[in-house]
């Protein structure tokens, strides 16, 4: 303390100094307010519309610059689908992804496809096999491999390949008036098993998503000729495929995703998005008005669902008794 300091002097600089301890006493305490919330409270994804209620959280990661699009994904985030390589070739492509708490690296490569042009893949599984097409169906047993073509029915001249499971089975179409399934083991491949065919359809018939194999047998759904439809296929002991039931479920829409728990997603007419649950549709929430906009494409074993609107939107549903999310506006 100054000694040569006058009496009034001294007492400002006791207040000044009582003031500065003050100061940095409440800010102590707002430190360890704020440290202490802060361990309570998880941290927060990175992206747009996570809340502090755990609603979960979205961000868009951009693949590529040069035009293309990713038709699937695995739990290991391999993502496959296609890219245009210039002069209106497109070509089958996959992504490997790694993310950080703060950023998402993705790395593009080309998938093996003999020097066919136009090639797509589809859809993968959780081994890493793919499969697409480009007028004939492909099957790739790994993303390093070389293309595979899978037959078609004699009478056929052009398919693709949409979705394997993690058996193996694989479903799509042919001519787009019939919906094949095929096998790949490791004795080879069994099929192609017609599951349904009519050359007069007036809309496409396509198998566009398979689950995994319960009891021996896998679920089968897609189109046909506008009406949403659902096979199931019996795995027989030697490999092979044999068509087991179909059935309806709606007369009018299409579905297009299945997850290994049964549920179904897909659209009645006109795009009211539903999920099915034991062949009971479940109408998703959209967003008003209308109510009912949109379109879903696929569904994972936690029962998010994934899709787009007929304004070209991509959507989200967390669960099917969720809102309809929009992921453009993140």
């Amino acid at each position: 303390q100054r000694t040569d300091l006058k009496w009034g002097d001294r007492i400002m600089l006791s207040r000044s100094k009582r003031s500065v301890e003050w100061i940095l006493a409440t800010l102590a305490v707002g430190v360890l307010c704020s440290t202490a919330a802060l361990a309570k409270k998880p941290d927060k994804p990175p992206g747009g519309g996570g809340g502090d209620d755990g609603s979960p959280s979205y961000n868009i990661i951009r693949l590529d610059d040069i035009g293309g699009a990713a038709y699937d994904i695995n739990e290991s985030r391999l993502i496959v689908g296609t890219v245009n390589e210039g002069d209106g070739v497109a070509r089958a492509a996959y992504w490997t992804v790694t993310q950080t708490r703060r950023s998402v690296e993705s790395t593009l490569q080309f998938l093996d496809d003999g020097g066919v042009t136009h090639t797509r893949a589809y859809g993968c599984n959780e081994l890493g096999e793919i499969v697409g097409g480009s007028g004939t169906p492909l099957y790739w047993a790994n993303p390093e491999s070389e293309a595979l073509p899978l037959p078609l029915p004699e009478d056929s001249l052009l398919g693709s390949a949409r979705a394997i499971s993690n058996d193996g089975v694989i479903c799509g179409r042919a001519d787009g008036d019939t919906a094949i399934v095929w096998r790949v083991t490791e004795a080879g491949i069994w099929g192609p098993l017609v599951l349904e065919r009519d050359p007069d359809a007036e809309y496409e018939i396509i198998a566009e998503a398979v689950s995994d194999q319960v009891g021996g047998v896998v679920t089968v759904v897609g189109d046909s000729n506008g009406s949403a439809k659902m096979w199931t296929v019996t795995l027989t002991d030697e490999g092979g495929l044999e068509l087991n039931s179909e059935a309806i479920l709606s007369s009018s829409g299409a579905a297009e995703g299945i997850n290994n728990l049964g549920m179904v997603c897909g659209a009645m007419a006109p795009g009211t998005p539903v999920v099915w649950i034991g062949g009971i549709p479940l109408i998703l929430a959209g967003e008003q008005p209308p109510r009912y906009l949109g379109y879903p494409y696929d569904i994972n074993d936690d029962g998010v669902v994934v899709g787009y609107t007929f304004l070209n939107s991509a959507v989200v549903w967390s669960s099917p008794e969720a809102n309809m999310v929009r992921l453009d506006k993140y």
